[in-house]
Formats: C-alpha cells, sequence, structure tokens
C-alpha cells in the first residue's frame, strides 16, 4: 500500500481526496494513460495531497460497460500506475454497483489499493452492501459514496449513513452529484449525520454554481473529514472543487491541511492547464487570493521574482505579511532577495 500512515489519520479532522485522475477522466473522454497517472500521482503526493483516486471516471469495470466509453487504460493498468507512483499518499479507486464487481475490488487490493469508494444513488444504499463486504475482507478503507444526496433530506441521509456503517463501510460521503447545494445545505447534512452516526463523513462537490470550494469549507466547519477536489477543478459537469483554491481557502479559514498551496498551483497549471481550452486558470490570480494580494501589484512582484529568481507566489505572501494595501517596489525588491531561490519554483512555472 502507499500510504505511509493510515487513512484513518485524519489530519485535525480534514484531508484532501484528489479527483483529477478520476473524475478529471470524464472531460478527456477517459483518456488519462498509464504516464500520466504515475506522474500526476507523484506530483499531488510531492505537494502533499492525502488521499488521490485513479482509474476510469464511472470507477472500476466502467469501461466494459456500453453506457460508456473505454478508456485509454485498463483498469488493472491503473492500477499498477499509482502502485509504482505513491509511496506517501494513500490511492484509491471508485466502484459502482453493476457496473464493477466485488472481483474487481478485489483486484484492486491485491495490487496494493488503500480505499475503495463505492458510489451508490443514496436511495439505493443497499445496493453497495455486497461490495462493502468486498472491500472489509480484503482489508480496504470503504466510503459509501451517497451518489444525489440532494434526493433526500438531511435527517434521512443521516439514516443512510447509519445503514452504511451497519454495512461495515469507514467513511461514508455526502456527494453533490448535480452542484447545487449551498454551503447551509452542506452544514445541515454533515452535522445530522455526525450527530447520529460514528462513522467520519466526506463530502464530494461539483461547482455548477460556483460553490464548490465554498461548500468544502461549510463542510469541513460543520464536521467532515475528507473532502474531495481535482485539480483546477478538471472533473465532470461543472468542475469539481478546485485542489488549489479549497487547500487555500480551509488554510485561511484556520484549518491546518497538509497540502503546499504554491506547489498545487504549480502542478495543475502544468498538468492540467494544457488539457484546457482557455490554458487553465491563471495560477498567479489564485496566490494573489491565497495572498491577500491586489492583481494590481502582480506586475512589480513578477520583475523582481524575475530578477532574483524566486517564486512569485511565496513572495506575494511576503508582500502581504508587510503591507496588503500597497507594494513599495523597493520593498518588494527587499523581500525578494531575502527570499532563497531553491525554495519553491519560478517566474516559468507560473507562465
Amino acid at each position: 500500500m502507499g500510504g505511509s500512515t493510515s487513512i484513518t489519520d485524519f489530519r485535525d479532522g480534514v484531508q484532501i481526496l484528489d479527483a483529477t485522475l478520476r473524475d478529471g477522466s470524464y472531460v478527456n473522454d477517459f483518456n488519462f494513460t498509464a504516464a500520466q497517472t504515475k506522474t500526476i500521482c507523484r506530483a499531488l503526493e510531492a505537494a502533499g495531497i492525502d488521499l488521490i483516486e485513479v482509474g476510469h471516471g464511472a470507477g472500476i469495470g466502467a469501461g466494459r460497460s456500453p453506457a460508456f466509453e473505454s478508456a485509454a487504460e485498463s483498469d488493472e493498468d491503473y492500477m499498477i500506475a499509482a502502485a509504482e507512483a505513491c509511496t506517501e499518499a494513500n490511492w484509491g479507486m471508485f466502484c459502482f454497483p453493476g457496473l464493477g464487481s466485488p472481483d474487481g475490488i478485489r483486484l484492486a487490493a491485491s495490487h496494493g489499493a488503500d480505499f475503495v469508494r463505492v458510489g451508490c444513488h443514496v436511495t439505493e444504499v443497499e445496493s453497495a452492501e455486497e461490495y462493502i463486504n468486498a472491500a472489509q475482507e480484503a482489508g480496504m478503507f470503504v466510503s459509501a459514496n451517497m451518489v444525489k444526496t440532494n434526493a433526500v433530506s438531511p435527517s434521512k441521509f443521516a439514516a443512510k449513513v447509519q445503514t452504511a456503517e451497519e454495512y461495515g463501510a469507514d467513511m461514508a460521503s455526502i456527494v453533490d452529484s448535480a452542484g447545487g447545494l449551498v454551503p447551509e445545505d452542506v452544514r445541515r447534512y454533515v452535522q445530522e449525520a455526525t450527530s447520529r452516526c460514528d462513522l467520519p463523513i466526506g463530502f464530494h462537490g461539483h461547482d455548477n454554481l460556483g460553490l464548490a470550494a465554498a461548500n468544502c469549507v461549510a463542510a469541513v466547519k460543520a464536521g467532515a473529514a475528507v473532502v474531495d477536489t481535482s485539480l483546477q477543478g478538471y472533473g465532470r459537469s461543472g468542475g469539481n472543487a478546485p485542489t488549489e483554491t479549497t487547500v487555500a481557502a480551509l488554510e485561511k479559514a484556520g484549518f491546518d491541511v497538509s497540502a503546499n498551496v504554491p506547489e498545487l498551483l504549480r502542478v495543475g497549471h502544468k498538468h492540467v492547464g494544457p488539457l484546457r481550452d482557455n490554458g487553465g486558470w491563471d495560477p498567479l490570480d489564485i496566490a494573489g487570493g491565497y495572498a491577500d494580494v491586489h492583481s494590481e501589484h502582480i506586475p512589480v512582484i513578477l520583475e523582481y521574482a524575475r530578477e532574483y529568481d524566486v517564486d512569485p507566489a511565496l513572495l506575494m505572501r511576503e508582500v502581504s505579511k508587510h503591507d496588503k494595501v500597497y507594494a513599495p517596489p523597493d520593498l518588494v525588491e527587499e523581500l525578494a532577495e531575502s527570499l532563497n531561490a531553491e525554495d519553491g519554483g519560478s517566474v516559468a512555472d507560473y507562465q
């Protein structure tokens, strides 16, 4: 198994599960290669991501279903790639009853998968029992992901979580499949479940209303243990909660998150930006929000970041510590000169 620490060792109540290589495959027609899987897994691990999900967007076995296109690689190829790449992070896959099979879960376990997330419509939790049992028997951490959670009330969702707990699930996740929940909705779902069940609760949000990152923060404030993200929000429909902005927002909200925001900005820009028609988000815009630096100051920060070959995102943070209103060139130069050029990246990594 990849993880050097237990998957249940939640860091101050929150871990990040990056689903770029799974949910993001809906965007590129399931064309992530084994080589890309290795590269992105390693980059996410180096950036401090705890949990990494790989494979066909619809999960184990979906590539053999007439309902979906086949992926660029087989399920087993993705398993092998993730197992080779992850030495610190925990990796796993998704499985939807009827598309995947218990044998597919056992195959993932044989390749060292740390977790599997069994997807089921929130109204059909019973369909997950056999799959949860298979994962437990294989020694895997298993989450019951309640797809289309918004179809039931928070109280009924909590009852479904109790059912999943009886089946032996280690976690249950709210899944905002349509991206229609607002933070107050998320708070109610999490609080209702945590008040009635012992299972840790996760949150998987989509960004159709532009609220996915805010919903992740609301989920964690309400007691969620894991939130799902993807680099630059690369995911199905309106996309997922962006890893970069979600981690930044959680940090600013006072939560201790293991991931490194500037490193995530570079990883997303390098590996996901080119997959987007518009080149993806500008990582320096996110860095500015993270550091509380107005965009009008980016030119002078870039000027001295280039001159002293330092990371502009790190320079923004230093400038903000000294002055949140202005960015005097002499201050920016002084701070650029004080930074270690070996820390972080360079201007080229953001352009």
